[in-house]
């Protein structure tokens, strides 16, 4: 017996076979499009959060400025007053002692939060490049999730035309 050649799948196979293939690949689209809709909103509630880190931060840092002017408003007090004493009463040099030491600490307090004033900036720029970073993404999720959408609607119009 002659071997027999493979014998045509009739077309109503064929389309069936197709229609599971497309609906296979919509399924498969539509989770993926789900997983980049789920990723995109976590994204964006990192930016959110981010975000209000990033006003804290802001207020944090208004705040100290405004201290450390005062600081250094008081400072300079301090100074001028450590002058005016110590030309005044030389022969006192306890009271000019009590000034110059009051000014010292006003100067320590005032770099100290000159230090915490710099690494305050120094994290919020970092969380700005973080953000500014997670925006990026966002961007990139947006238009892959746009993607996704409209090749999940041109299968679904494929399938609907099969």
């Amino acid at each position: 017996m002659l071997p027999s050649s493979p014998q045509p799948e009739p077309p109503a196979l064929l389309k069936k076979n197709r229609e599971a293939l497309l609906t296979q690949q919509l399924q498969l689209e539509r989770r993926q499009l789900e997983r980049l809709k789920h990723d995109f909103t976590y994204n964006l509630q990192l930016l959110r959060e981010r975000d209000t880190e990033l006003e804290k931060y802001d207020i944090e840092v208004a705040a100290m400025r405004a201290e450390l002017e005062q600081r250094d408003k008081r400072t300079r007090d301090a100074k001028r007053q450590a002058e005016e004493a110590a030309a005044r009463l030389e022969h006192v040099g306890e009271r000019a002692a009590q000034a110059e030491a009051a000014k010292a600490e006003e100067e320590a307090a005032a770099a100290t939060l000159r230090e915490t004033l710099s690494r305050k900036a120094s994290e919020a720029k970092r969380l700005q490049n973080e953000a500014e970073a997670l925006r990026k993404t966002r961007a990139e999720l947006q238009a892959e999730v746009a993607r996704a959408q409209r090749q999940s609607t041109e299968h679904a119009q494929e399938v609907a035309h099969v």
